[in-house]
């Protein structure tokens, strides 16, 4: 991902650790740390769950000096919603602990609780991105030492995959619910072999970067699926025009070593593997939103076939060193089809202080790793359950890139567009394709529970990989599809996911979160005494829900309402009466209004007679109406007497005719016509002529951070408030401000009594005027999952 700052353009990708037995040293650990990757700002901690204590981490450290060094990286500083994050410790203090833990003075232990406590502060969920796997081309410039994924050109052979081998992946991998493109190629193969650079050619391209991008925009335009390009060293325009068709991009630094480009060694003859080169590109980045700690996998037939795999203990080591050192929000992956001892060892890597697992596919193999096999999800999902954390799936761009000013900072707005139709409103994978206004509803299983259509379907017939394995393990699993359920959680076909059984945590797992329940519990008991009004901290975990905590919250607005309501549903009969179309403002999300910049589009403009006005009201009534519901556009020529002509007309014509109408925009444009007249005043003369309620539409979107997107002219809340303390009843509508984040939205919500009809409708992105503005509103669609935390 690309950023314009004032010193140009800066890449956002991927530091990936390739680690090897005995490869502890501080400079070819941490030598990341230094420079590279920039601290992040303080954080904000809205939850931390049951793990917000460390004390007693370092009971069993006898030394002073270091337990007091071990405090200084790991400080016990308050969980408290809103509290601010300690800031990360020093090189020296991360330098001397490793160390220490080396030489055995802290045990793995300690060093895994102390990682995983850290990790807690930032990460509620465990991730993974539902990908496939797309090897453009094998061929290579570089002949590393452990490689079997780099071939040398074959006669009669192709050496890139053609656009529609591509094409075809990409479209299996939509089907079965993926998100993610990898984009996994040799390093400027053109410039070791003739014929590689002479079929470039032939095919109208002069770098294999220039074909990349072709390709990934096809992906990209034609299946949906967004990519990330590992695509090795290149400069800056190249990454900057495959910013425009990636949502992000990688590269491995693997190794700072120079001695391993001696003759003999791993990267002799890979020039692209020099580590200056690699390190000049990371620094160039400015900022790293993932390290991958991928442990060495030794391969028959290469040069390092005979190297030692590091142990289960050493790759605990560097996650939970690599967790310490660059702080709880950092995403640290590793990949789970290498862990040493696999199924038995993932529940260890979680408490080490991973928080993503990486990309996994349902449809390719891991060509880099071919004789490893990525593990079923339902495996995967099982062991990550009984660690305590949900297994929640993301985009290749994580969830804090994703959404507000970050996606509109780092994501090239084409790309951007995609990723905001994919996403929910916490920044991961959306649970359906359905939105309000295509014509099939969410459909429900047999059993009655409702359930989410899936992204795609897939046929679920098993079609196994075959590669080769080394001693007894896993075999290629069958194919699967995936989908986000409406509790957030995944769930697959066939072959549905894990037991929820025998977990903790909370939201993380089949148990009420502790917070959460806390919360709920203070609800329930001041619903009788006139409510409490929660904090925005406390909104925002709500906000996130998931699994049994949603399910929860649920249950306890359901409780609120019963106590109350009652179980009476009651409803309106009305009819919308809209007198006029025409609209000073340019709200981006208006199908209705028809200004200067849309005379061509909706039909044409009109301004309906009063007496037309009655009428409407007359059939209405006639028909069994007991509600009019009367808006228009913010008319040029309309002043404070139209709005109040148009309430009596409606009052003659039907005086028992309950009159809700105006929006607060058009209340706050008839007081601004009259010199003098505040809004109370006019919402007076407006009740003497019979309004009965206002509706809170143009209320819009209350959080300041996100009401610039869709319009600048919605009102502030006290332009909503106002009615209340008139004595007159209004509702507060709030589309879903999906370009907001979690942490935003409580900011749309009405607080306190102000408005007495909070309502999140559901914005109909399918009939926005034309498709530049639905490539605009698309995040604006909602699913079951969003809409019930919003209600509730």
């Amino acid at each position: 991902m690309l950023n314009t700052t004032s010193k140009g353009l800066t890449l956002t990708g991927t530091i990936s650790y390739q680690h090897s037995a005995g490869s502890r040293s501080r400079n070819s650990f941490l030598v990341c740390k230094r420079g590279i990757v920039p601290r992040p700002l303080a954080l904000k901690v809205f939850s931390a769950g049951s793990n917000c204590a460390n004390s007693g981490a370092w009971e069993s450290v006898t030394s002073e000096g270091l337990r007091r060094l071990l405090e200084e990286i790991i400080p016990s500083n308050s969980c408290e919603y809103g509290a601010t994050l300690p800031s990360l410790p020093s090189d020296e203090s991360v330098f001397r602990l490793a160390e220490l833990s080396s030489a055995g003075n802290v045990s793995l232990s300690s060093l895994c609780e102390a990682a995983a406590w850290t990790r807690d502060q930032y990460h509620e969920i465990i991730t993974f991105s539902p990908k496939v796997f797309i090897p453009l081309t094998k061929t290579c410039r570089d002949s590393c030492g452990y490689c079997i994924f780099a071939q040398p050109p074959s006669s009669g052979k192709s050496a890139y995959m053609s656009k529609a081998e591509v094409l075809a992946i990409a479209r299996a991998g939509a089907e079965a619910g993926c998100t993610e493109a990898l984009f996994t190629l040799g390093d400027k193969p053109e410039l070791r072999y003739s014929s590689v650079a002479a079929e470039l050619e032939s095919l109208g391209f002069n770098t294999t970067l220039e074909y990349l991008g072709s390709v990934a925009a096809a992906v990209l335009e034609e299946t949906g699926l967004i990519p990330h390009i590992n695509a090795g060293v290149m400069g800056l325009e190249d990454a900057v025009a495959l910013r425009e068709v990636s949502a992000s991009q990688g590269l491995m630094l693997e190794s700072v070593a120079e001695r391993l480009m001696l003759p003999g060694a791993a990267h002799f003859d890979s020039p692209d593997k020099l580590p200056a080169a690699r390190l000049a590109s990371i620094a160039a980045a400015g900022e790293a939103k993932e390290l991958i700690i991928q442990n060495f996998q030794p391969k028959p037939g290469t040069l390092m076939a005979g190297a030692a795999a590091p142990p289960l203990e050493e790759l605990l080591w560097t996650v939970a060193m690599a967790r310490l050192a660059f702080g709880p929000q950092m995403s640290i992956q590793a990949p789970p089809n290498l862990t040493p001892l696999e199924d038995s060892s993932w529940e260890r890597l979680l408490q080490a202080g991973i928080n993503d697992w990486g990309g996994i596919s349902p449809v390719t193999r891991d060509h880099v790793n071919p004789e490893k096999p990525w593990p079923h999800l339902a495996t995967l999902q099982e062991a990550t359950l009984n660690a305590g954390f949900h297994l929640v799936p993301r985009l290749p761009v994580y969830p804090r890139y994703a959404s507000g000013a970050a996606a509109d900072s780092w994501l090239d707005p084409r790309v951007a567009a995609r990723v905001r139709r994919d996403m929910d409103s916490h920044g991961l994978v959306r649970g359906t394709t359905w939105c309000p206004g295509v014509k099939e509803p969410p459909q429900q299983e047999p059993s009655g529970t409702p359930s989410l259509p899936p992204r795609n379907s897939a046929d679920g017939k098993a079609a196994p990989e075959t590669s080769p394995r080394q001693g007894a393990a896993r075999q290629p699993v069958a194919r699967y599809s995936l989908q986000v359920g409406e509790d957030g959680l995944v769930v697959l076909t066939p072959g549905q996911g894990a037991a929820q059984s025998g977990v903790r945590r909370g939201s993380r797992a089949g148990a009420v979160s502790a917070d959460v329940e806390d919360i709920l519990s203070r609800v329930r008991a001041a619903a009788e005494s006139g409510g409490v009004e929660l904090s925005e901290g406390e909104l925002v975990r709500l906000f996130a829900a998931r699994g049994a905590d949603l399910a929860a919250v649920c249950c306890a607005a359901d409780d609120l309402r019963k106590q109350m309501c009652g179980e009476e549903v009651t409803y309106v009969v009305n009819r919308n009466i809209n007198y006029t179309n025409v609209c000073g403002y340019a709200c981006s999300f208006c199908a209705f209004s028809k200004g200067k910049a849309a005379e061509a589009l909706r039909g044409p403009a009109y301004n309906l007679p009063l007496e037309e006005v009655a009428h409407r009201v007359e059939e209405a009534w006639a028909r069994g109406a007991t509600e009019v519901c009367m808006q228009g556009g913010i008319h040029p020529d309309y002043n404070a007497e139209t709005y109040l002509q148009i309430l009596r007309a409606a009052k003659r014509a039907v005086p028992e005719m309950h009159v809700h109408a105006f929006s607060p925009l058009e209340v706050f444009h008839g007081a601004s016509t009259v010199d003098g007249m505040g809004l109370a005043a006019f919402l007076q003369l407006l009740k003497d002529a019979g309004l009965g309620s206002l509706p809170g539409t143009a209320a819009e979107i209350l959080g300041a951070p996100s009401r610039p997107r869709p319009s600048r002219h919605s009102l502030v809340p006290p332009g909503v408030e106002t009615p209340h303390i008139e004595f007159l009843r209004s509702g507060a509508g709030s589309p879903s401000p999906r370009g907001a984040s979690t942490s935003q939205q409580p900011e749309s919500l009405p607080r306190g009594s102000s408005t007495s009809q909070p309502s999140p409708p559901w914005l109909i992105h399918m009939q926005q005027p034309d498709d530049e503005v639905r490539q605009v509103l698309c995040p604006d669609k909602i699913n079951t999952e969003e809409w019930l935390e919003v209600r509730v």
